[in-house]
């Protein structure tokens, strides 16, 4: 009786037994009874209503972050989920990025090669430009769908993930500019491309490196509207119109405006109008709050004149 009284008491892991358990959904499962899982709605707690973080001494399993806001990390999900989130790397322990490291500068000078490629293969073989077009739209698509549901596995709000900031909403003005060639649309995504997209390449917003997939998608995404912008104006011959600076730097301050309604409302930051970012970048030169806004603007203007000089003297030659 003794015995049988022993074998139906729920065996209790210890930190030895912990490598041992293949399946569990969390580093820190070990001190949890064997079989229970984790609380869905008490993330911070385990079963007993104690803080997961105070784990016995001898715990030494790192808690592995999913990715998400910089400094945060949460519990590995079992079942579907955590296949699924397997399948997008999001719980492979991350490498810190390295401004202008080889990853970063490897990615940059693909976007480049993939660029000047694409246009001389538009230029060289026409035909092609259809296909060019529709096949650079299918992969925006494709890489937006894809970085939203990792994103959504890995816990992101949806509030997170509007796409308010220019550079996502430049992905959706590249959509429509390779679907339609619309003029305005080519010159939005062209200025917006050269003066924000491409600055966030050289100095992104990132807190990991290659291999991770935040990694891999922010400069897919980012470099593909950078592409799209360089294959639009120079190869498929839809360069800025006269009085575009002005019309784009319009256009883009009431863009602004509203997204300033939306942060005013739902406490978000989009577009950086309430803060800077937490990784270093260019803003950070241009002085506290809203100074950096003021600065910002006036450095746009600039680029997009700097932007406009190639087809002006285009013009005059003609």
């Amino acid at each position: 009786m003794a015995g049988q009284t022993q074998a139906a008491a729920p065996h209790v892991s210890t930190a030895q037994d912990a490598p041992q358990e293949e399946n569990a959904c969390h580093p820190h499962d070990s001190h949890l009874p064997h079989g229970l899982p984790l609380p869905d709605k008490a993330e911070g707690v385990d079963v007993e209503g104690n803080p997961r973080s105070q784990c016995p001494s001898e715990c030494t399993q790192p808690v592995l972050p999913i990715h998400g806001p910089p400094g945060q990390s949460s519990p590995r999900p079992g079942g579907a989920r955590a296949t699924l989130l397997s399948a997008f790397g999001a719980h492979a322990t991350p490498r810190p990025f390295v401004l202008f490291g080889p990853a970063h500068l490897g990615a940059m000078a693909l976007t480049v090669l993939t660029a000047v490629g694409l246009v001389w293969l538009v230029r060289r073989h026409p035909r092609t430009a259809m296909g060019v077009r529709f096949g650079l739209a299918g992969l925006l698509l494709a890489l937006t769908v894809a970085t939203v549901v990792r994103e959504r596995l890995a816990g992101r709000p949806w509030s997170d993930l509007a796409p308010l900031h220019l550079c996502d909403m430049a992905i959706f003005v590249g959509l429509f500019s390779l679907l339609t060639l619309s003029p305005l649309a080519c010159e939005v995504l062209y200025f917006w491309a050269g003066a924000g997209t491409f600055l966030a390449i050289i100095t992104p917003d990132m807190p990991v490196g290659f291999p991770d997939p935040h990694f891999l998608s922010y400069f897919a995404l980012h470099g593909a509207v950078v592409v799209t912008a360089v294959l639009l104006v120079w190869g498929l011959d839809r360069p800025p119109r006269p009085g575009a600076v002005w019309r784009v730097f319009l256009l883009t301050n009431a863009y602004a405006a509203l997204v300033g309604g939306v942060n005013l409302v739902f406490g978000t930051n989009f577009l950086y109008l309430c803060a800077r970012p937490a990784a270093p970048t260019p803003l950070d030169w241009f002085g506290p709050w809203p100074v950096y806004i003021l600065v910002t603007e006036g450095v746009a203007l600039g680029l997009f004149t700097l932007l406009s000089l190639p087809f002006r003297r285009a013009g005059r030659s003609s």
